[in-house]
């Protein structure tokens, strides 16, 4: 009897703990009231009258790949007032077609921030991604270009002051996707950013009369260009960066970088690397805890070498393993890796690509996938994909504008995803084309919004209207590669604050969990990634908690 009683309790701790070889400590949070939840439609709702007045201007004809690209958008609380702001990189092209900043007034509501420092002058600019690089409570943005790119420090107000140059990360070459993370765990975030191709004339010049695999016009073809090399910028801690690529074991072996994400994949605590290359193989680097990268792309599955753009990381079966989704060309479909793990830490993890037995692949064939959400949209407790689409050059005999494509939305049910695109109400992206996208609770109503922006096109900003269910959020205390969990009845999910990922653009460093029908979540977990851990029981669902570190 005893030893079935000792089989029964060690069956319960690996089934509920088993992920979390963590050390406990104490959960000290402050409960922020939570707006009552509204009507909700079943889908989502183009909000027309916002105050959110940007449109990307990128030329009144395209001519080539240098104005197709762009941009991203960028999601964070820029003035410390509770409410999440929206950023939105512009390329100067037209007067007032800068960076955009727009503070959130609550209710739908947006307003401009004139002369918000260098957030208002734009170069060509592509992505950008936020965190509070100076750790000085607020929250700063880096906007990569077409060369130079930039970095904005914020003031507190919502107001920046342009450092880049003071900084060193003004790098001259095209700049695309950017994420933050402390990789070698000293206290403060560092950046990489993710180049893509070295453009020139004298390219288009040569391949006027040449053929290609794909059925772009020449100028307008990735192939032509040669590959740029990315950079990683250690932080020194004094508001200034050492590019400490060549010396970390980064290999000088460029892809067409798009798509980069800073996540610890392997579970060890230290944030690995994950770049989505465009026409060159994917590159995964896993941190070894040494402040070097060892390149597993290959040996772990993850080196695909077709047209890949955004990435997004999620944990979509629940196993404590994080997941990756990236999306790729149109005739290519977006693709779900499940990760399977490493029997040993110093070994490479494993990936399975799992996209048919999901059903994600066959809808997005004919379609262009650019920006990435996995997220719980819906609130019943698991985790559903949003991808926004769009081609990559204009159609012939109109060069004002790619070529526009509707959105994709699945829902997941069981291990599988069902496509709910044509009853989703994102039908106002089909003329448009999509390449960022970017999900947070903007109307403070428990539920995640979604902003999108097009190419040489305006923004659109979408209200949730389909979630019925409880929702919990957690805001720890240095967020950035905390991962939180939690448990309802026998059901984990697990989240992993990252900063800037999708395609371009960054969210909120927050967690964010649908619960379904539980008003109470059994357990939480909060996880930094030093092994510092903060958890508790009996936790209240609709609110935020603001998580300190033990």
């Amino acid at each position: 009897m005893l030893a079935l009683s000792v089989v029964a309790l060690v069956v319960m701790f690996v089934f509920f703990y088993w992920p979390y070889e963590w050390a406990g400590a104490s959960l000290r949070s402050e409960p922020m009231p939570a707006a009552p939840q509204g009507t909700r439609g079943g889908s989502f709702e183009l909000k027309t009258n916002s105050g959110v007045q940007f449109r990307h201007v990128a030329g009144p004809v395209l001519k080539d790949i240098r104005q197709v690209m762009g941009p991203g958008v960028c999601l964070a609380d820029f003035d410390g007032d509770g409410r999440i702001d929206v950023f939105l990189p512009g390329t100067g092209a037209e007067p007032g077609s800068g960076n955009a900043l727009f503070r959130n007034l609550g209710g739908w509501r947006f307003e401009p921030v004139p002369q918000a420092g260098g957030a208002q002058s734009g170069e060509d600019a592509m992505g950008c991604a936020s965190a509070d690089f100076d750790d000085d409570g607020d929250m700063d943005v880096y906007v990569t270009a077409l060369g130079p790119n930039r970095l904005y420090v914020n003031d507190g107000t919502g107001r920046f002051q342009e450092r880049s140059a003071q900084a060193g990360v003004g790098d001259p070459r095209w700049g695309a996707g950017a994420a933050w993370a402390d990789y070698d765990r000293d206290g403060w975030l560092d950046l990489y950013v993710a180049n893509y191709v070295r453009f020139s004339e004298e390219a288009i010049a040569r391949a006027a009369t040449a053929r290609f695999d794909r059925d772009e016009p020449p100028p307008f073809s990735p192939y032509l260009f040669e590959a740029e090399r990315d950079v990683l910028y250690r932080n020194n801690g004094d508001g200034t960066f050492d590019d400490v690529t060549g010396h970390v074991g980064l290999p000088d072996d460029p892809g067409k970088g798009m798509g980069v994400v800073f996540a610890d994949l392997s579970r060890d605590g230290w944030p690995d690397l994950l770049v989505i290359n465009d026409v060159s193989a994917n590159q995964f680097f896993q941190n070894d805890g040494t402040g070097r990268w060892r390149d597993v792309g290959v040996i772990s599955g993850l080196a695909d070498p077709r047209s890949g753009m955004g990435v997004a990381v999620a944990d979509y079966d629940g196993d404590g393993w994080f997941d990756v989704f990236s999306t790729h060309w149109q005739d290519e479909s977006n693709v779900l890796y499940r990760n399977l793990g490493a029997g040993d830490p110093n070994e490479a993890l494993i990936w399975d690509d799992v996209t048919t037995s999901t059903r994600l692949g066959a809808p997005s064939i004919g379609r262009t996938g650019w920006g990435a959400l996995a997220a719980d949209f819906d609130h019943d407790a698991d985790v559903d994909i949003l991808v926004v689409n769009g081609y990559t050059s204009p159609a012939p005999g109109d060069l004002t504008q790619c070529i526009g494509q509707p959105a994709l939305f699945f829902v997941q049910e069981g291990n599988r995803f069902v496509d709910r695109s044509g009853a989703s109400g994102l039908e106002a992206l089909a003329a448009l084309a999509a390449r960022g996208a970017a999900a947070a609770d903007l109307d403070d109503d428990g539920d995640l919004d979604v902003v999108v922006s097009t190419n040489n096109g305006p923004v659109r900003l979408f209200e949730n209207r389909m979630a019925d269910g409880h929702y919990l959020r957690i805001r720890p205390e240095s967020p950035i590669g905390c991962t939180a969990s939690v448990r309802c009845g026998s059901k984990w999910q697990h989240r992993l604050i990252v900063a800037g990922s999708s395609y371009l653009s960054s969210e909120p460093p927050e967690a964010h969990f649908g619960l379904g029908g539980a008003a109470v979540a059994d357990a939480l977990i909060v996880q930094w990634p030093d092994g510092r851990r903060a958890d508790q029981a009996n936790v209240a669902a609709d609110q935020t908690l603001l998580v300190k570190a033990p």
